[in-house]
């Protein structure tokens, strides 16, 4: 394989573990090649044990000194996850790290603080992720996505588009370059022409420290995001 290492964003109950899983499915191997692509689970209920009986709310209202501790220590389990693995597929990113970390702290701390943080995660994402892909909470997903109740998450739909919209605030932060619009699938054996209602954009997430291809996926239907996810994870 080409080193390729793969991580899904997104609010909770978007999709990322079901879509991150199939991903290995999705990738064109070369006929030398053995041994797939790892799937490696990210969340922090797996990062840090303590927290799996707790639900989301009760994660979010602890002590936000408490809070801020965790948030680094998630990004240094992440690092230490990742750093030294190779092809491999992750249900987390480290823009989840930062929009998280965005909307628990940013009433709590100073803003240099806050940007220390934000370039730690970017750094860490360039370094250590070739394909980032974002799962979109879109405005039309309020109304018709159901948030599949696992007994941790919090289903209010308003909550899951707030922090897909903080994400979008980090790619900005970030300087995300857009520089492909996908409107258009090429669907079946004979390549049928479907127009997709919300569609995608590709771009770039660069720094010193590399550069990390993005995808930000609109569409809510799993078999079309297959498909965008399985085009440009083998480009």
């Amino acid at each position: 394989m080409k080193n390729v290492k793969i991580m899904y964003a997104g609010p909770s109950g978007v999709g990322k573990t079901t879509l991150a899983e199939f991903t290995p499915e999705l990738y064109h191997y070369d006929v030398c090649e053995a041994q797939p692509m790892r799937f490696i689970s990210g969340s922090v209920s797996e990062l840090i044990p303590k927290t799996k009986d707790m639900t989301h709310k009760e994660m979010l209202e602890r002590n936000p000194k408490d809070l801020l501790l965790e948030d680094y220590q998630i990004l240094n389990l992440r690092n230490k996850l990742f750093k030294d693995e190779e092809d491999f597929v992750t249900d987390r990113s480290y823009l989840d790290s930062a929009a998280y970390f965005y909307y628990k702290q940013s009433q709590n701390i100073p803003k240099c603080e806050m940007e220390h943080f934000f370039e730690m995660c970017k750094m860490l994402l360039n370094q250590q992720c070739t394909h980032l892909i974002i799962l979109d909470f879109t405005t039309a997903m309020i109304k018709e996505w159901v948030t599949e109740d696992n007994n941790k998450r919090i289903e209010n739909n308003y909550f899951q588009f707030l922090i897909s919209s903080i994400m979008d605030n980090m790619l900005n932060i970030w300087e995300f370059l857009p520089v492909e619009e996908v409107n258009i699938l090429y669907r079946g054996l004979f390549k049928k022409r479907q127009l997709l209602e919300y569609g995608a954009t590709k771009g770039i997430i660069k720094s010193c420290y590399g550069e990390t291809k993005v995808i930000q996926i609109r569409e809510a239907n799993i078999d079309i995001r297959k498909e965008i996810i399985q085009s440009f994870i083998n480009e």
